[in-house]
């Protein structure tokens, strides 16, 4: 099993309480984090998932959104599914 060291989990608890939510696939018992900001937040993006590498298994992804006409630009990327992870989900 794979223990987050203290700084990450921080740093996953932080995304956790603001934009970020674990999700399950549903093939697996184990959750992984979704992590999404607009493309001016970029650069947020890319340093959370400098700290995050470790536990992704691709690369963050851009993604566009058409709501009502108006087109806009996210960044988002997504961890493994990891027990560490499952433990954050609570009983």
């Amino acid at each position: 099993m794979i223990a987050l060291p203290f700084y990450q989990k921080n740093v996953i608890v932080g995304i956790l309480l603001s934009d970020g939510y674990l999700f399950s696939s549903g093939k697996s018992v184990n959750y992984g984090l979704y992590f999404k900001q607009g493309i001016l937040n970029s650069k947020y993006v890319l340093f959370v998932y400098s700290i995050l590498c470790h536990y992704c298994n691709v690369y963050p992804t851009l993604i566009k959104n058409n709501r009502n006409g108006q087109i806009s630009e996210a960044l988002y990327f997504r961890t493994r599914g990891l027990p560490c992870l499952s433990e954050l989900n609570g009983p």
